[in-house]
């Protein structure tokens, strides 16, 4: 009678096994992915344009050029319409072999943080690692760019990793814990009808 007394499973770890997942699955996982999101606003590398600039691009894959049509950059507000004129030039070459990539017209995808507005113009492939120079003309007032590597392929592995992460978090735990306390239950009605 005392050793059924004392064997009532699941025993009570399966609480904090459930609070575990909520935290990691619920809380932790949709709070990586938004702070994550936000801090790639700020990546890549800024420049005034019009310029002829040399990046090194030390990554093979996909880059994306952005007009930062308002900003904040070296002290000074840029406000410019999203829409830049239609003679600007852009051109990028790899210095190796003076070869001049193929650019890919972008989607107009937006990016904002507060009054901070960018607007995708175009992207590349970097097939090989290198120093690459980008040349742009044709503006007649100072604008800001920024070159970044693509973010697409990063957004999405974090979304599908944070997807049953938070699901499990979400649903999975309110229904761990539902059913450890009715077998819990039931575990304790039999030890009851055992000891009457």
């Amino acid at each position: 009678m005392d050793e059924a007394k004392t064997k009532i499973r699941p025993s009570r770890i399966w609480y904090l096994i459930g609070i575990a997942l909520f935290l990691i699955g619920g809380i932790a996982s949709p709070t990586w992915f938004a702070i994550s999101f936000i801090s790639s606003f700020s990546s890549g590398e800024q420049f005034i344009v019009p310029t002829a600039r040399t990046f090194i691009l030390d990554k093979p894959g996909k880059y994306v050029i952005w007009h930062d049509a308002k900003t904040f950059f070296q002290g000074k507000t840029y406000s410019f319409s999203s829409e830049l004129p239609d003679d600007v030039t852009i051109k990028v070459i790899r210095k190796e072999t003076q070869e001049e990539l193929t650019l890919n017209p972008s989607t107009r995808t937006k990016e904002s943080s507060g009054s901070h507005k960018r607007y995708s113009i175009c992207s590349f492939s970097v097939e090989t690692p290198g120093e690459y120079s980008l040349e742009v003309s044709g503006l007649t007032s100072p604008h800001v760019f920024t070159l970044r590597k693509s973010l697409l392929r990063h957004f999405l592995y974090g979304f599908l990793f944070c997807i049953p992460l938070t699901l499990i978090g979400w649903i999975g735990t309110p229904l761990l814990i539902i059913i450890v306390a009715v077998k819990r239950s039931n575990a304790r009605k039999r030890q009851e009808e055992l000891m009457s």
